[in-house]
């Protein structure tokens, strides 16, 4: 099998995962054989991908979150207490979060992923988006017997931005493309979502000024401000006539976070008081923050402080700065742009929700190529200035 039928063959095997609920039932064996495979794949590429030499300090970061979560993850395996999430779970939930990275990263390396496979992987990611979407709609309907639902999906629009900026299309259909991403993430009351998503655009409509050249740069404010203008319009019209979502946002100008200020509370006191070095060292393992509070954490900081200890919040630290360290370069430089996205998005994300085990596959793509891309780029052009 050719290399770019691998790539092809990978990104296929990701789609047909996310469509379950929509082409065939969920948790089928079809959903189960396609993320073996993928998972499979992607353990083949961590040690590709660490066999290359001089690789950036983000994949070392990435190593050690891997390593981490998957110590943790046998850890739990090992315990007797079948309450709260089962070690296969977690670790799945890591996995597919992060592994991907390696794979479309080298790719990217290698110089093999072109703007026409992009191209193709956005339109697939795009529809399989928003089948997602109206799958997650219909089971959270189901579940609740309502209307008034929140659909988590919208989360998955977001990454959808900075992947714009990757496309080689007119800009005019770009922007569409922003105003329609803004839609469904609206249509998903999530708050999070909205947040990361307005964040977001603005940074995107920032980047795409400062890379036009001085005879567009007018025409990128005129439609930038256009944009502006116009989804505050839609949006309101829409929340004036969602009932729902005009609630859900009335309760976070009101200070209801749907109960997490008392979560973050019990954590909090939890680390303050803690009496055994061990466990603040190590964390309290895999499901720790549901024994101390009953739920998740809904924050990565607090769940990894708690889970894992001092020594898991300095990997997911060092893990950030690395991530930071790739975004110094220009701005001008769109795979420099849509990480600086990516990472505004995960990180503020991280705050009120779980970034760093829910990064779908756009998040893991643009953040595999870019970073590829980028080395590639330097390493070409020191192979030039040696040979001058």
């Amino acid at each position: 099998m050719k290399t770019s039928k691998i790539l092809y063959f990978y990104i296929a095997l990701w789609a047909l995962y996310y469509l379950q609920g929509t082409l065939y039932p969920t948790g089928s064996i079809i959903s189960q054989v396609t993320l073996l495979v993928a998972l499979l794949l992607s353990l083949y590429y961590i040690i590709a991908v660490n066999k290359i030499a001089r690789n950036p300090r983000y994949i070392q970061a990435l190593n050690m979150m891997v390593a981490l979560v998957t110590i943790y993850g046998f850890i739990r395996l090992l315990e007797s207490d079948s309450t709260g999430t089962k070690w296969d779970v977690f670790l799945k939930e890591f996995y597919y979060s992060l592994l991907p990275i390696y794979v479309f990263y080298y790719y990217s390396l290698k110089g093999q992923i072109n703007k026409w496979m992009i191209l193709l992987f956005a339109i697939i990611f795009i529809i399989v988006t928003i089948f997602y979407y109206f799958k997650a709609l219909n089971e959270a309907l189901d579940l609740l017997g309502s209307e008034n639902v929140t659909n988590n999906s919208g989360y998955y629009f977001v990454p959808l931005v900075p992947l714009l900026l990757l496309l080689d299309i007119k800009k005019i259909l770009k922007y569409v493309l922003l105003l329609v991403i803004g839609g469904f993430v609206l249509m998903s009351a999530k708050r999070g979502a909205i947040l990361t998503y307005v964040i977001c655009s603005i940074e995107y409509l920032y980047f795409e000024l400062l890379r036009a050249s001085n005879k567009t740069k007018l025409f990128v404010l005129f439609f930038s401000a256009f944009i502006l203008v116009a989804g505050y319009q839609v949006s309101m019209k829409v929340i004036e006539s969602n009932v729902y979502l005009s609630m859900r946002l009335d309760d976070t100008r009101a200070g209801n976070t749907s109960s997490r200020d008392i979560i973050y509370g019990k954590l909090v006191d939890n680390i303050e008081n803690q009496n055994s070095f061990v466990k603040l060292l190590l964390g309290n393992g895999v499901n720790g923050t549901m024994k101390i509070s009953g739920s998740l954490a809904h924050n990565d900081w607090l769940e990894i402080a708690i889970d894992m200890g001092i020594v898991g919040l300095l990997i997911y630290v060092f893990y950030y700065i690395a991530f930071y360290s790739l975004t110094k370069r220009s701005h001008r430089d769109k795979q420099t742009s849509a990480l600086l996205i990516i990472l505004t998005f995960c990180f503020v994300r991280s705050f009120f929700s779980m970034s760093i085990n829910d990064m779908y596959i756009v998040t893991t793509f643009v953040m595999g190529y870019c970073i590829g891309q980028s080395e590639y780029q330097k390493r070409l052009n020191n192979i030039r200035k040696v040979n001058v």
